[in-house]
């Protein structure tokens, strides 16, 4: 099988606010070997991260018997907002002390190897598009339900950023009486739910109760499916892509909000993409979202950046 992408094995690095991950890519986009993972819990210093990440990095190499001069690259995908093309997380929900500063520069200086950060949703539609579940499309739209409401565009097969980075990133457009992701996140979930039965739960919480047949949980999914139907459909009518993907923790009980996501999504779509649209859960989110993170200097590189 020929390489895919130039410059053999790197490394990708999916940080979150609780843990990251990390793993070593090759050129076929495949994981080499087991990925770890380690809790950023106690982690409350930038520089006991980049030590951390690269301890990491070092540790994956001696376990696969594979020389650091033969990995030349790190992708490290991350919340943001960020500066793509400074490596700089501006901004972090959990990971205060990240903001404003250069983890791309530092993580490249610690290991001597080129860094490019991008933002975690980016990554995981560009996993997605590479080895998931959107393999093969070249117009690809993925949404991340989690904590947050994450999304990534790829067009014509190259992952879209914008000029500045921040493409996709519509969660904090107003809707209704807030924004996007007041309705479509774990706390929008839950808020739902809260409304309807005027109790205090979790989203895995009411999944379970949903799924025990518990009526206000299942409305909540139902009422969650709208929501997001609602959002997607100014996605297609502007971007009109093949297929979208959708992932994240939330993404586990897709079964529950399938439907009502289809019907408010389709009524307010044009009669082609209605025929066409193909929507999707996730494959393998974890590790293609490593493989996403992997792939970002190979993107940026076929889009001129």
């Amino acid at each position: 099988m020929q390489d895919q992408f130039e410059g053999g094995i790197r490394f990708g690095v999916d940080l979150g606010g609780s843990k990251y991950r990390i793993g070593l890519v090759n050129s076929n986009a495949e994981l080499v070997g087991e990925s770890i993972r380690v809790s950023v819990d106690d982690i409350s210093d930038a520089d006991v991260l980049v030590r951390s990440i690269s301890d990491s990095a070092v540790k994956l190499l001696n376990t696969n018997n594979i020389s650091k001069e033969d990995v030349k690259r790190m992708g490290i995908g991350s919340p943001g907002p960020l500066n793509i093309y400074t490596g700089t997380i501006l901004e972090t929900l959990n990971l205060h002390y990240l903001r404003g500063y250069p983890l791309a520069d530092k993580v490249s200086e610690s290991l001597s190897i080129e860094v490019s950060l991008g933002n975690d949703a980016n990554c995981f539609v560009l996993g997605q598009q590479i080895a998931g579940a959107a393999k093969g499309f070249q117009n690809v739209f993925g949404i991340t339900l989690g904590t947050g409401f994450g999304c990534g565009i790829i067009i014509d097969g190259n992952l879209y950023e914008g000029s500045t980075g921040t493409a996709a990133e519509y969660g904090i457009s107003p809707y209704l009486e807030g924004a996007f992701e007041d309705y479509i996140s774990g706390r929008g979930l839950k808020s739902i739910f809260k409304n309807l039965s005027g109790e205090e739960s979790h989203p895995f919480l009411i999944e379970d109760a949903a799924r025990e047949g518990d009526k206000n949980a299942i409305q909540t999914f139902v009422e969650f499916g709208k929501h997001i139907g609602n959002s997607l459909s100014y996605i297609v009518n502007l971007l009109d892509p093949s297929i979208i993907v959708i992932g994240g923790s939330i993404a586990n009980a897709y079964d529950l909000f399938e439907d009502s996501l289809k019907e408010s999504l389709l009524s307010k779509i044009h009669e082609q993409p209605i025929k066409n649209l193909i929507i999707k859960q996730a494959e393998n989110g974890e590790e293609n979202a490593l493989i996403g993170a992997a792939m970002l200097t190979d993107s940026r590189k076929t889009n001129g950046k």
